[in-house]
């Protein structure tokens, strides 16, 4: 007697027996009450779970996505002049006397773009009026109110998230490295002295050090714990300054040492943020890779619709979406795999966001003093 090969979505959704196999009819079980409910609640438990881990990967890294955006546009519609940029081959020459120093904007106004090179050359992070909340959440950086601003004498102080992208690795700076702030007309290069941790009440900080121009990073501490106790402070002194007509600082120029990683990350975020300028991206990469699986799976269904074979009703989620698509097991993997990042963007573009908005365990640490 001939015996029958289990389909693959047979032994994915438990429904292959084995004893069944020899038989030229086999016998597919369809589970009872129980086992409707046991699928039920083991495919939302999963879900759950697939949905937890989207969440803490946007938390970590998926949001600068769209921040980049958020960013793009509030330095557009605050008339910045983008003309001058990283990838520029002329170097600015420093300029020496006083530096020019910009009016403080109101709230929210748009101050710059701030450049950190150890962390990448094609890093850099709007700055905007303020520490509130609201402001932190397009991932850039706050300047505290109470401090100057940059280039004038005295300390212009700023905080920013610790995510990855963003303030994430700030332990890591070491003395001697660069942070630029760029404004419309001018460059401000400040130069790394130390670093140490303070409560989160040590407003001291933000004081002003003599008769000194200093530069002073603040960020959570410890990174991933919700609410950080501490403050990672980072000091920085004024080194000098330089017109932006005139090009780019040395420190932002592409002869600066880096490794293949650095290159790799920074061409993928130069396109990421040439994009950005027009649209946020998890709703276009949504968009492409749905439409991608879309036509994918509409070729296959047209190509073996005639192989598929009657299944037994399940309740579990994953199995039908598994389901879904069509034709022999290796394109349907891949349909699989193109379904889920669909799913994964959609959660990045709306989901998270939401979440992240109104479930309280799920926001991101203030990185301010208070």
């Amino acid at each position: 007697m001939d015996g029958k090969a289990p389909q693959w979505d047979d032994i994915i959704s438990g429904e292959w027996n084995e004893e069944d196999s020899d038989s030229p009819h086999r016998h597919i079980k369809e589970p009872d009450t129980f086992g409707h409910v046991l699928q039920l609640v083991t495919g939302i438990a999963f879900l759950l779970a697939i949905i937890a881990i989207f969440q803490l990967v946007w938390q970590t890294y998926g949001n600068e996505l769209d921040a980049i955006h958020a960013q793009e546009t509030i330095a557009i519609n605050n008339g910045f002049d983008e003309t001058i940029v990283p990838d520029s081959d002329k170097i600015a020459r420093s300029q020496a006397g006083e530096p020019p120093v910009d009016p403080q904007p109101a709230e929210s106004g748009f101050i710059g773009w701030m450049y950190i090179p150890r962390f990448g050359l094609e890093w850099k992070r709007a700055i905007q009026e303020g520490v509130d909340p609201s402001i932190l959440a397009n991932l850039g950086l706050g300047h505290y109110e109470q401090t100057v601003m940059p280039g004038a004498m005295g300390n212009t102080a700023y905080a920013g998230h610790r995510t990855p992208s963003d303030l994430g690795y700030a332990d890591r700076l070491q003395a001697g490295d660069a942070i630029i702030i760029q404004t419309n007309t001018t460059w401000y290069v400040y130069t790394v002295q130390k670093s140490w941790i303070v409560p989160m009440s040590d407003v001291s900080v933000l004081d002003s050090q003599g008769d000194e121009r200093t530069l002073t990073l603040t960020t959570c501490d410890p990174m991933y714990q919700v609410p950080a106790p501490n403050r990672l402070i980072i000091r920085a002194n004024f080194d000098y300054w330089a017109n932006t007509a005139d090009g780019i600082p040395a420190e932002l120029s592409d002869q600066q040492p880096s490794t293949p990683v650095q290159d790799t990350v920074a061409n993928i975020t130069k396109v990421v943020r040439d994009i950005s300028k027009h649209a946020p991206i998890t709703p276009l990469l949504f968009t492409a890779v749905f439409v991608l699986w879309l036509v994918f799976n509409g070729i296959c269904w047209l190509a073996f619709r005639r192989e598929r074979e009657p299944k037994a009703p399940t309740w579990n989620v994953l199995t039908l979406l598994w389901r879904l698509q069509c034709g022999p097991a290796a394109p349907r993997v891949i349909l699989y795999m193109l379904m889920w990042m669909a799913i994964l963007f959609a959660c990045w573009a709306w989901l998270c966001p939401f979440l992240a908005s109104n479930v309280p365990w799920l926001e991101t640490p203030y990185p301010g003093l208070q």
